[in-house]
């Protein structure tokens, strides 16, 4: 009798293993790696901006002036200024400028450049690339040194990782 009700017990447990439904489950792993580095030196630059007028400029307060104070573009060499004598304050301000004759250039790859001595000059020597260098390894990683001056180097690595789960129940 022992032995019908292990059966019995036997055949309840497989009935109900297999009445129970099996779950499928799935799961997807997506991964996505960019390496991106990028090297530059830069070329010698220059502005140089010539002045093209003739004139003057004054500014202040607290002083006297007699007389006219330009002949055309030209400040008039007889205008008077006077300063208080009553120790009162003053400021005055007095630029002349004069137009620069125009003058073609051009810059060299060495750095040794000559702009000329104009109202405005603005010069940036040109990167040497020594030193400057990068590298992208089999698995992805990038690394960079930088250079000297007039040298870039940028890296950007971007790296996602994702994981699906799906389950039916």
């Amino acid at each position: 009798m022992a032995t019908a009700k292990i059966n019995w017990l036997k055949i309840m447990l497989l009935v109900t293993a297999l009445s129970v439904p099996t779950l499928p489950v799935r799961a997807d792993f997506s991964q996505t790696r960019t390496t991106q580095i990028q090297l530059r030196v830069d070329a010698p630059s220059g502005t140089a901006e010539a002045n093209r007028l003739n004139g003057f400029a004054i500014s202040g307060s607290g002083i006297d002036a007699s007389g006219v104070l330009n002949q055309g573009s030209n400040l008039n060499p007889n205008t008077q200024f006077t300063a208080p004598t009553n120790s009162s304050p003053f400021n005055f301000s007095l630029n002349t400028f004069s137009s620069d004759n125009a003058t073609p250039v051009s810059l060299t790859s060495t750095g040794n450049n000559t702009l000329p001595a104009y109202s405005k000059v603005s010069v940036t020597n040109g990167g040497n690339r020594e030193g400057l260098s990068g590298n992208i390894s089999r698995s992805g990683e990038g690394t960079v040194t930088p250079g000297g001056s007039g040298t870039n180097a940028i890296l950007t690595q971007t790296n996602s990782f994702s994981v699906f789960e799906n389950s039916n129940f």
